[in-house]
């Protein structure tokens, strides 16, 4: 089982970047995390979207679903002959309130290619199953982990300081972790600062943190030196194109 990272920029993203997106893979099954805006583009490099199995929105922050409107142009205009409508797991009343947005998508327009398939339900997909648990975030936010045999990913979604969410990554082979903020401290139902993210790690007892959602003006190396302070194991940070093998 892999992870790509297509986008890991927070917020919004500079040249060059785009903002959510993670495919997670295993054979030849895949199932995309978040689909933020220039993450379409770069899913484009690993596949045809017509070869995804499902995605998952873990909430509705732009730079966490925006590309879902143009996937849907694409899954529509360039269909294929006998393809199920693709799943999108995200939190409840997702559809109704995406196709709100009429500038975009009119009543009906994503049901015409998507079936909308409401968090926190878990799911499998070939080998690959995902179970999520709730966040600490502006709106309802879904953190997940995606297991396959004994392995585990750990994905945290958006959130602030959470007391109770470290335990939902035990056992986690590795952390894919925010840390959007430098400082002791985040900001509270927004996001985590790199040492919160790394005593979210050393809290959950996994080997691996790799951090990710870094607020595009931050110096990388403050975000892992911080993060570093807390936490003791293997300490990653993704960007577009990297990937995650456990």
């Amino acid at each position: 089982m892999d992870v790509v990272a297509l986008g890991t920029s927070g917020s919004y993203a500079k040249y060059g970047e785009a903002c959510s997106g993670y495919l997670f893979r295993s054979g030849t099954t895949n199932v995309l995390v978040d689909i933020g805006n220039g993450v379409l583009a770069n899913l484009f490099r690993y596949l045809d979207p017509h070869e995804l199995d499902a995605i998952v929105v873990t909430h509705l922050h732009a730079d966490h679903v925006a590309d879902l409107f143009p996937l849907g142009l694409y899954l529509r205009w360039n269909p294929r002959p006998g393809k199920d409508l693709l799943e999108v797991h995200a939190p409840e009343g997702s559809c109704a309130l995406l196709e709100s947005f009429q500038p975009w998508a009119g009543p009906g327009e994503l049901s015409r290619v998507f079936r909308f398939v409401d968090l926190p339900a878990p799911f499998t997909a070939g080998p690959m199953s995902f179970r999520f648990v709730p966040t600490r975030h502006l709106i309802p936010t879904f953190a997940l982990v995606c297991q396959e045999g004994d392995r585990r990913i750990g994905f945290s979604a958006d959130t602030s300081w959470d007391e109770g969410l470290p335990a939902a990554f035990e056992g986690c082979d590795a952390l894919l972790c925010e840390a959007t903020y430098q400082g002791p401290k985040g900001i509270d139902r927004v996001h985590l600062s790199a040492c919160e993210a790394g005593r979210m790690a050393a809290r959950a007892k996994v080997p691996r943190l790799v951090l990710t959602h870094l607020w595009p003006e931050s110096d990388p190396g403050t975000t892992m030196a911080e993060a570093a302070g807390e936490f003791a194991g293997t300490l990653e940070r993704i960007s577009a194109h990297g990937r995650i093998v456990v």
